[in-house]
Formats: structure tokens, sequence, C-alpha cells
């Protein structure tokens, strides 16, 4: 793993960027790219954000939006890639054969189970989001912070940790975020853009997944099932579900320990995602089905029915768990 002087350094000598994160991607993917758009413009850098999806729905209310392209088949060459947010090849989807074609691929990720993608590497599990670390970048590269780069590191901080909830929010995490509050954030402003501003179809996602809600026998672990046929009624696809608005209502579910989203995407597709709380490892669970994440937020895909798939993960959480 590089320092992050010599990450700066890498920096201060490139002139043009691409800029990429995550398949559905979230606050801390997108806000960090937006806020090393904004790094590199400062420093007179020429850069392009082109990620795997487009950009969610519940983020169109950024100011830098439109710097966000999905990949449609784009060519071109850059001096380097900068993987944002990313622990693996496997969830960067389609831009993974672009970025594989620069000459220089920068990899900036907090995911614990993150062994560094790229020819450069800054790798900090410590952090509470990828925008903590480049918070930590600004100094190296001789970049003042101001009120829009806090604004996105606010952001990016703000939805990494749960609304600084979770259990990877520390006393660093506090301290940044006091200083990104002294350059003129407004945390009631964004509380409403990501907390209190759910549309109509995400209400009714969010009450047709509750409808579903099932515990095992302790109460300790509770779970919801978006099948196909559920979300057809309602026409909505399945990438386009905000996992977060129904997992965070899940949590405060009274004794319960950890919870689950399932969500089919296809016959034999299931999207399975984890939160918990009390200190458990989830993504020890994510990852003997072949996902990742963090202690307390992981996820995985299963090629099963879903009849198969939810006994199966639910009852190998309970033998590894509890």
């Amino acid at each position: 793993m590089e320092s992050i002087e010599s990450v700066a350094k890498l920096i201060k000598q490139k002139s043009a960027f691409l800029i990429t994160t995550h398949i559905r991607p979230d606050g801390d993917g997108i806000c960090s790219e937006i806020a090393f758009g904004l790094i590199l413009e400062r420093l007179g850098k020429k850069f392009k954000i082109i990620n795997p999806a487009p950009l969610p729905e519940e983020l169109s209310f950024l100011p830098h939006n439109f710097w966000i392209n999905k990949y449609t088949g784009q060519t071109g060459k850059w001096d380097i890639a900068v993987v944002l947010d990313l622990s693996d090849w496997g969830r960067l989807g389609e831009v993974a054969s672009l970025v594989r074609r620069q000459p220089l691929i920068l990899n900036i990720d907090h995911h614990p189970d993150s062994a560094g993608i790229g020819n450069y590497n800054i790798i900090n599990p410590q952090a509470s989001a990828t925008g903590e670390i480049l918070y930590k970048l600004l100094p190296f590269l001789g970049v003042e912070l101001d009120k829009q780069l806090s604004f996105y590191l606010y952001i990016s901080i703000f939805t990494d940790t749960g609304s600084f909830r979770y259990s990877n929010t520390t006393y660093n995490t506090h301290e940044m975020a006091s200083q990104l509050l002294r350059k003129g954030v407004n945390p009631e402003e964004i509380d409403y853009y990501l907390s209190a501003n759910i549309s109509l179809k995400e209400l009714k996602i969010i009450g047709i997944a509750l409808s579903s809600l099932q515990v095992n026998e302790n109460g300790l672990i509770a779970w919801v099932v978006l099948s196909k046929e559920m979300l057809d009624r309602i026409l909505i696809y399945p990438d386009s579900i905000d996992s977060e608005k129904i997992m965070n209502i899940m949590r405060q579910l009274r004794n319960a320990k950890v919870f689950i989203l399932f969500i089919e995407k296809g016959p034999q597709e299931i999207r399975v995602g984890f939160r918990s709380r009390g200190g458990i490892d989830i993504s020890q669970v994510a990852h003997l089905f072949g996902g990742g994440g963090h202690r307390q937020a992981a996820g995985c895909t299963v090629k099963l029915p879903l009849k198969e798939a939810v006994p199966l993960i639910t009852e190998s959480i309970e033998k590894i768990l509890f």
C-alpha cells in the first residue's frame, strides 16, 4: 500500500483522470467521485466520471449530478484511472474493461476486505468512508477545504455511517464532521435530502417489503423479501431499489441483531443485503457466499431460486453467528 504522500505526488504528476466507483453506487461512492473531481479541478487537471450505473434518483439533488456518466461503451485514454470506494473487480461491472485499458490504476477504498486492485492503492479500513480518506489527502495536494468540498465529503461520511449511527463512527469521524460544518455545511438540509425525502413509489416499496417481514425463533434475525412478482406489480426494477431506506426501518426492530433484504432479480439470481448491530460481523456471512463489505453492512448475490436462498442464508447466519 502506498502512503498518502506518494499518492499525492502521483496525482500532481498526471494530467487526465478517469474516475469511477462500484455498481449500485451510494452516497460515499458518488460524493467521493465528485469531491475528487473538484480537487482535480482546483489543481487544473482534466477528468471524466464514468460509472457502471446511472446516478441514483435519491442523489439527483447533488449540484454536480451532471458530472456522472453511465458507461455505454465509451472508449478513451487517460493518464490514470481512479477507482473509489471499491474492493474488487466484480463490483465494477462493464466499466472494468475500460479501467483495465488505462496505463495506471489508483484505488482509494476503506473496505476491510480490500486488498487493492490498483497499481497504486490507499486502503484504510479504519476510515468511516472513502470521503474521509480524500479529506486527509487535501493538505498533501495543497488544496484548501471549502464549503463546496465539505458538502460532498459530509454526505460521503453521513451515508456510510448511517447518519453517524453505525459502529464505524468514531471520535475521528466527528472531529472531521465538525471541520466540515465549520465551512458552512447545513446538516438539516442534507438530512432532508437523504432521510426525509422519500417518493410515493419508494414508500410503496417499503410497505411491500415490510409486509413480508419475518423473524427467526429467537427474534435475533429479521428479513424481508422482494420477489420479482411483487416488484413487477408496481413496475419497479430490482436495481432501482434503495436498500438503505428499507434497512434503516428494519434496524428499529427491538431485540433483532441481524437484518436481511432479499431482492429477486431473476429466477436464480437473488441480491442479498445484510446489516447488523451490537458488534456482530455480518461480513463473514457475505464472504461465505462470494460477497463482501463491512462488519455491519455487507452484501452478496446468490445463484439460487428465492425459495432456496432464504432458508440457506438465514440458517447459515444462525449457525455461524448465533
